[in-house]
């Protein structure tokens, strides 16, 4: 203590405001794990279970089964990688990946949606010579596509298209949008009914955290485009 009351005094209010704070640090991270572990537990389940399906007699079954057993792969890598981000370990799991390769996986995932609602989903590439690879946490980069086809779906109108162009994706709709009301969005909503607004500020802080940034290219039609690191210039 330094005996003048004043400096003591916000030297004790700074420590039991770190000590709150560290408390609550921990309680988030123990969450975290906790919550993290029982998901990892239920994807296992349904794992073991497709792969008993992956072995029926019917092709068609076997088909599907073997179809959902690597979205459940994949959904589990993304679980760590999230698990990852929150701990702090922003960036640490970026490799380089062929955007094409991850935005086409996501397109068959998202095309029994589509197709109920009577609207199609196309991709396409722009080559500039060999494929291009990017620098990126690959469950990060499926997890803003799926945000975005899940927006364009909800939100949108129209046939929707997905664009591979060098280290950029675009996914594009024939809507149109309000650019502040986006540019709100971006930000976050603090109304919990509101996903709209909470996938799209998570699909930004995913690009962001992976190094990378994602814009509304276009308001009408309305354009999202993720722009990432490309794999040379790291």
């Amino acid at each position: 203590m330094s005996g003048i009351r004043e400096i003591d005094d916000i030297r004790t209010s700074l420590e039991s405001s770190a000590l709150r704070l560290d408390q609550t640090l921990n309680s988030e991270r123990s969450f975290i794990a906790d919550a993290s572990h029982q998901l990892r537990t239920g994807l296992t389940g349904i794992s073991l279970q497709l792969e008993l399906l992956a072995s029926h007699p019917d092709p068609a079954v076997r088909t599907d089964a073997l179809h959902a057993l690597e979205q459940t792969d994949r959904l589990t890598a993304t679980l760590d990688e999230l698990l990852d981000l929150a701990r702090g370990g922003r960036g640490r799991l970026r490799v380089p990946v062929a955007l094409d390769h991850i935005a086409q996986q996501h397109r068959v995932d998202w095309m029994p949606r589509y197709q109920q609602q009577r609207r199609s989903l196309t991709f396409s590439t722009v080559a500039y010579g060999q494929q291009a690879l990017v620098l990126a946490t690959p469950g990060f980069v499926g997890q803003i596509i799926d945000l975005l086809l899940d927006n364009a779906l909800r939100h949108g109108s129209g046939d929707v298209s997905i664009t591979v162009s060098g280290r950029q994706l675009h996914v594009n709709d024939r809507g149109a949008v309000n650019a502040d009301h986006i540019a709100t969005k971006f930000l976050g909503s603090d109304d919990p009914a509101s996903l709209h607004g909470r996938g799209l500020a998570l699909a930004r802080r995913l690009a962001q955290a992976d190094g990378g940034r994602l814009e509304l290219t276009s308001a009408a039609p309305t354009t999202f485009t993720l722009t990432l690191q490309a794999a040379h210039e790291s």
